[in-house]
């Protein structure tokens, strides 16, 4: 896992230490916030006995998790679900538990990445960098690693998070959206288990065009 920020460790601290044990959710949620690198957690119970909207089968937990080693966070799952229950996803362990029977599976997901097509021009001037355009698309990529999954890419941010890190530039114009044939200047809405993402061909800088 990528180390994480001070704000990360704070926000993660705070998220595990407000989580109160008042429903198997919110013991999940906590211990699995407790693991280093993880940044939002989400909790899917099915308790019905159908299968749910989300395709899960019926009386399982199904857990999406941004961030964190994958063995940590199957021992912090193994050690938070009740005795009994069903985790399902695609990244599971065999772990082992105090009478030493090594069959128990435990299952989850990493959140699904969802890539966001950013394109700014900028105009800038004498004080913009030599590897300014990189250093906006830093800027461009801090910002997405602090929308939670599932939540909303805010165009408008972007302004803030360009002109307070990257020097040099006068104005930009930025405009995004889940294609590239389809950018505005309006907030992007993820689906629910995603984060958002930028590839070399998603995040495009243009300077002084």
């Amino acid at each position: 896992a990528d180390s994480e920020t001070d704000l990360e460790l704070a926000n993660r601290i705070r998220i595990a230490n407000d989580t109160r044990p008042s429903s198997p959710a919110n013991g999940i949620i906590s211990a699995i916030m407790a693991v280093n690198g993880v940044k939002t957690v989400q909790v899917v119970q099915n308790n019905t006995l159908t299968k749910d909207e989300f395709g899960n089968p019926p009386k399982t937990i199904h857990v999406y998790v941004d961030g964190g080693d994958e063995e940590k966070i199957a021992d912090a799952l193994f050690n938070s679900v009740s005795a009994g229950i069903q985790t399902v996803g695609s990244k599971q362990k065999a772990m082992t538990d105090n009478a030493g029977f090594s069959d128990n599976v435990i299952a989850f997901d990493y959140a699904q990445q969802s890539a966001i097509y950013v394109s700014i021009d900028a105009q800038t001037n004498l004080d913009f960098e030599t590897d300014g355009i990189q250093q906006i698309k830093n800027a461009v990529n801090d910002y997405l690693t602090k929308v939670p999954m599932g939540g909303i890419v805010r165009f408008s941010y972007l302004y803030k998070y360009v002109y307070d890190k990257v020097p040099g530039i006068d104005v930009i114009e930025v405009r995004i959206g889940s294609s590239k044939d389809d950018l505005a200047m309006a907030d992007v809405q993820l689906q629910q288990f995603a984060i958002p993402v930028t590839t070399a061909d998603s995040l495009v800088v243009t300077e002084n065009a």
